[in-house]
């Protein structure tokens, strides 16, 4: 084969993979540490109003921070009915991967939304186990995004001070034709009631996350791309529950 030949080929690859490393979302450097705390506000026998405060520092340069208030109405002993509405910001989208320069990063400075969703949830007794299965359809104000959440959560009262809590998300974006499976989260959650009102404990989880070419990066190369990224979380959770 032609020297020449070789050379050019050889060129073609590197520059193809080195193009693939440099210009796809990367991957999280190191644990996400986060602290959430959740307000319950009872209502009545029936309706509870609730927010939430989320902060994760996933370590690639700068925080994620969510507020979300809400409510949740009991349809019947098993069946809860929820609506809420959530700030977000620097969210990581596909569409938040973008070109500066000559580098790419993520831009953490549009990535800030408003999200609303509707919430069904089923919650049963299984032997000494409660099991309760959640779904909600989230609408966000900036991306053309529609995501779809389902997340099973089993719970065990191991005393009368400690439960366990085990969780599974699932997040489904149908917005994206290149893949519909976006997010997994898994978490194992103990609490420590310290009253009736406060309940606190650590939290340890593993989540995976699939991105596909962004908008950016589509009007700027005619390839497209698919990676993922995966990461443990170490955090703490606080619960306040008022009537």
């Amino acid at each position: 084969m032609n020297k020449k030949v070789v050379i050019l080929i050889l060129g073609i690859f590197i520059s193809k993979n080195s193009f693939s490393a440099v210009n796809t979302p990367s991957n999280d450097r190191g644990p996400t540490k986060e602290f959430n705390v959740r307000v319950f506000y009872k209502v009545n026998d029936s309706l509870t109003a609730i927010s939430y405060l989320e902060v994760k520092d996933p370590s690639f340069d700068f925080q994620q921070r969510s507020a979300y208030f809400g409510a949740r109405y009991s349809l019947s002993e098993n069946i809860k009915f929820g609506a809420f509405a959530g700030y977000l910001q620097s969210q990581k989208h596909n569409d938040s991967w973008i070109k500066d320069g000559n580098d790419w990063k993520w831009d953490n400075n549009a990535s800030n939304e408003m999200v609303y969703y509707p919430e069904v949830s089923y919650r049963n007794l299984i032997g000494d186990f409660v099991y309760e299965v959640k779904v909600k359809y989230v609408f966000s104000s900036i991306f053309n995004e529609k995501d779809f959440f389902t997340k099973f959560n089993l719970i065990y009262d191991f005393s009368p001070r400690i439960i366990l809590i085990g969780s599974d998300e699932i997040k489904f974006s149908f917005a994206n034709k290149e893949k519909t499976l976006s997010e997994n989260w898994i978490y194992l959650s103990p609490f420590y009631k310290i009253n009736p009102h406060f309940f606190i404990g650590p939290t340890i989880g593993y989540f995976k996350r699939f991105w596909t070419t962004s908008e950016v990066h589509k009007t700027l190369r005619t390839n497209s791309y698919q990676s993922n990224d995966s990461s443990v979380s170490l955090g703490l959770n606080l619960n306040i529950y008022l009537n």
